[in-house]
């Protein structure tokens, strides 16, 4: 890259979504008509498929949209897309039984922490489900109601949600804008990779076209072209916490007869869990599992047995590189999606490391050239972000009750639980979760999501419960207000097939980005 300088030109490798999403909000970020400060150029190959399953969203999402400048119509309509409330876990604490993590916040909905009335009426015996006692999405949800009315401005609702798309299309359709806008795609496949201390100067592509750059977006997938292969970069496992390793997916024919749910339905197995999502068009469902448990073709035929699907209707296998890129920027290279890090699907976090990864960029971009401690930074947050989703999944599995199977026994021994995963269960042996508890400066789930998971997949500690009921003053003097708002919202709520239905009315944009 040229020294003390803005890079002139930003060359991303690979398409799909991350590409394209990085092409699309870097163009929006540093280009205006007629002012193109930055060229940039996205080189994907053709030859190479894409990863296109990753269709659960959070809500996070729709703020990415925004900016970019798609209209929600266009966005649902283009990628097929539902809408998402949240989770229900199925099966996870024990066969049978099920709980749900909604994307509110009672915290910010009512201004309280729900957790000392939950604990106080759970050690009285009385309590219901945390989430139907701390929020109201978890009943929309099951109610099959939208988030929002017709009505509602684009990407607004009293309540947060996000969405399921179609990854694939997704990924076209920021290509469609980007381009229109001015970025450039080539298409080829890369033969070389030529650097020079430590930094990349160009792609070489097999029909001869060559491409340099000052700065490199790797966006190559789970093979890190550039920052992997070329840069020899570490990379940090995260195999000794996360146990699911493989993932067998089937795009199925939606059940005329069955309403789509507002929601991810997320099942425990045998050796991992199933995704179940209902997209306008089809149905997703995919068994994220141990390859140390499961052979594939095992995965598949119990995929098969309990989503209840055909033989002819085709699988695809997908072998998951779970950890991050221990600099996720090195030399002049930004590793960004599967390239940089995954934590398995569990909570929908793909595409919104794409988003965070992004964000941290332009926070810290080369805007005089290469600043070592704006790398530096970068690094340190991106990664910590990173290892905040490895520890909130981690308890997922930690948390569970089920030891019916050589998985279940390995995934809940507390050898494959983080050290601060650890912690934060001791420190709440006693009371009740809260913000001051969660020691990194900005994490994606905080204190509300991990007391759905403690109090929805776990159990609570009997010292919590019993220092609550002696605290707690009014134990569930908030329920009626729940209630009311409940009743209040859920009538002026259309079921989500209406408002899918309504999408079909609304004028889409296919052109003039």
């Amino acid at each position: 890259m040229r020294p003390a300088a803005f890079p002139e030109h930003l060359v991303i490798l690979g398409g799909g979504s991350a590409g394209w999403m990085s092409a699309a909000y870097l163009d929006r970020t540093f280009n205006r008509p007629g002012d193109r400060r930055l060229r940039i150029t996205v080189v994907e190959s053709e030859a190479i498929g894409r990863i296109g399953v990753g269709e659960a969203t959070i809500p996070s999402i729709r703020d990415f949209a925004r900016f970019i400048g798609i209209d929600e119509a266009t966005l649902m309509a283009r990628t097929s897309a539902t809408f998402k409330h949240g989770i229900e876990f199925e099966d996870w604490s024990a066969v049978g039984e099920s709980c749900f993590h909604p994307f509110e916040a009672l915290d910010t909905a009512m201004g309280m922490n729900a957790g000392p009335s939950w604990l106080a009426r759970w050690s009285q015996g009385v309590a219901g489900s945390f989430a139907d006692e701390s929020g109201i999405q978890g009943r929309l949800a099951r109610a099959g109601l939208s988030p929002k009315r017709l009505i509602d401005p684009d990407y607004s609702s009293v309540l947060p949600y996000a969405y399921h798309l179609d990854a694939e299309a997704y990924g076209d359709l920021l290509a469609e804008i980007a381009r229109a806008r001015g970025v450039e795609r080539v298409v080829g496949e890369v033969v070389r990779v030529r650097q020079k201390d430590g930094d990349i100067l160009g792609l070489d592509l097999g029909d001869g076209t060559t491409v340099d750059g000052d700065l490199f977006l790797d966006c190559s997938g789970f093979n890190a072209l550039l920052l992997d292969k070329a840069l020899k970069s570490p990379f940090l496992s995260y195999a000794d916490h996360l146990l699911c390793d493989r993932a067998v997916a089937i795009r199925a024919p939606l059940d005329p007869e069955t309403p789509i749910p507002p929601m991810t339905r997320a099942r425990a197995l045998s050796a991992g869990w199933m995704w179940r999502i209902g997209l306008q068009n089809r149905e997703g469902l995919g068994y994220v599992y141990s390859s140390a448990h499961l052979k594939p073709v095992e995965a598949e035929a119990e995929l098969r047995a309990t989503a209840g699907l055909a033989d002819d209707v085709p699988a695809r296998h997908l072998t998951m590189r779970i950890g991050r890129a221990e600099k996720a920027w090195t030399g002049n290279v930004i590793a960004l999606g599967l390239a940089g890090g995954f934590i398995e699907p569990l909570e929908s976090t793909g595409l919104h490391m794409v988003e965070y990864g992004l964000e941290m960029l332009v926070r810290y971009f080369p805007l005089s050239g290469v600043n070592p401690e704006a790398r530096d930074r970068f690094n340190d947050v991106v990664g910590q972000h990173y290892d905040g989703l490895r520890d909130f999944i981690s308890a997922h599995y930690g948390l569970s009750g089920r030891r019916d199977t050589p998985f279940w026994q390995a995934a809940t021994s507390p050898e494959h639980m983080p050290p601060r995963v650890g912690a934060l269960l001791g420190l709440w042996a006693d009371r009740h979760p809260s913000s001051e508890d969660i020691s990194l400066q900005r994490t994606l789930f905080g204190h509300a999501s991990w007391q759905h998971i403690l109090y929805g997949i776990g159990k609570p500690g009997a010292a919590a419960a019993a220092n609550a009921a002696r605290w707690v003053a009014q134990p569930g003097a908030h329920l009626p207000h729940l209630e009311k708002a409940c009743a209040d919202i859920t009538e002026n709520l259309p079921s989500h097939t209406l408002w899918l239905e309504g999408l079909a009315t609304l004028p889409v944009q296919r052109d003039g980005w």
